[in-house]
């Protein structure tokens, strides 16, 4: 009961958020089983535990009897986040920080076989546990030393950042730094010691949504960063690919628009011209007047896994957001350029404004294409 009342509020935010945890891990993340998922996701496990200590105090902690419930809890809690996350790997990439807690009993359960050990067992544990930290020991010095160089990219990841984000910072002038993923957004928080903001605006949601933006960028200068749009000012990052920068003297976000179609589903043949009428419209009446951008509603189609179908980008119909708004009229949207063989697809609208892309909430809209 206690742990019901202290875990009350997170349910309770969960529910005011239409459970957004579950449709991270349930469809957000779900894509098509492939075995690099599950060979990453056990090998993973494998270094995050560490090969010898995972391997030596698990036969151990296997073989243990006990009636105690303690312990069996235990077992329940290491074995049933390993083994969840065993089958999520078929349908996604598991993080391998998402085992974290299944450390907890790991740990405990090995110190309660280690101290049922005889002193000859001991000591080949004792043997273990050294050779295991003195590679541990190794990892991190490798990690924390620039000079060593490393292909491995999750370790490269970690390298050079601190003198290439506070030279962009300087080169900038200090602005409000808007990054397209939440990894890139904390870096630059971290190295620059202010806030960064992330928006990402292809890919699915994180916890960047949840904060939004309008109350504190509008109207500021922003500096735009992203690997995708290819716009602004190019910089190679110390990983090595690009990373484009664009300058906006006044930002105004559109965070807070929805994109609502009138269909949910469409039926055409490949050779109909497809289009759906949708309503941009706003939870309350905000003064847009100040914001002088041409906008323009955008498509992109994915397939039933939710990959994204390759397309080239016809131009667009220019409008003034606060013209569409505050009448909420209707806007016919033209998904050109749709796929080239029959199928159902995805498809996904947003919004580019101020130069870049932003993507409100909106319907997905599911095209069945037929001969």
């Amino acid at each position: 009961l206690g742990s019901t009342l202290l875990y009350l509020p997170h349910i309770l935010w969960q529910f005011e958020h239409e459970f957004p945890s579950l449709k991270y891990h349930l469809s957000d993340r779900a894509k098509a089983f492939t075995l690099e998922y599950l060979v990453d996701y056990i090998t993973g496990t494998i270094l995050y535990f560490g090969p010898l200590l995972l391997l030596f105090f698990s036969y151990f902690i296997i073989k243990q009897k006990s009636k105690d419930s303690f312990i069996k809890a235990l077992k329940v809690n290491l074995w049933g986040f390993l083994v969840v996350f065993l089958f999520m790997s078929f349908r996604g990439r598991v993080e391998m920080n998402w085992n974290v807690t299944a450390i907890i009993p790991f740990i405990i359960l090995s110190l309660l076989v280690y101290d049922s050990f005889s002193v000859k067992l001991k000591k080949y544990a004792n043997r273990i546990i050294l050779i295991s930290c003195i590679l541990l020991l190794v990892l991190r010095t490798v990690i924390i030393i620039d000079t060593i160089p490393v292909k491995q990219e999750k370790l490269a990841e970690m390298k050079g950042w601190k003198d290439f984000i506070q030279k962009l910072d300087k080169t900038y002038d200090h602005p409000e730094f808007v990054l397209t993923t939440y990894q890139m957004a904390a870096k630059f928080s971290f190295y620059t010691d202010r806030y960064a903001y992330c928006k990402v605006f292809t890919g699915r949601h994180n916890q960047y949504d949840f904060w939004p933006m309008n109350d504190t960028l509008t109207g500021k200068r922003i500096v735009y960063l992203g690997d995708s749009h290819k716009i602004g000012e190019e910089f190679i990052t110390p990983q090595g690919w690009p990373l484009y920068a664009t300058s906006i003297p006044e930002f105004y976000t559109y965070e807070d628009l929805k994109i609502n179609s009138r269909k949910k589903r469409i039926e055409a043949s490949m050779k109909d011209t497809v289009s759906v009428n949708v309503v941009v419209s706003a939870p309350f009446k905000r003064d847009m007047c100040e914001d002088t951008y041409q906008s323009y509603i955008i498509h992109h189609f994915y397939d039933e896994d939710w990959v994204r179908i390759p397309q080239d980008i016809a131009p667009y119909p220019k409008f003034k957001v606060n013209e569409i708004t505050l009448t909420n009229a209707g806007y016919n949207v033209a998904l050109n350029n749709k796929p080239k063989n029959p199928g159902k697809y995805w498809v996904t609208l947003g919004l580019i404004t101020n130069g870049i892309a932003e993507y409100p909430p909106a319907d997905t809209l599911l095209l069945n294409l037929k001969d």
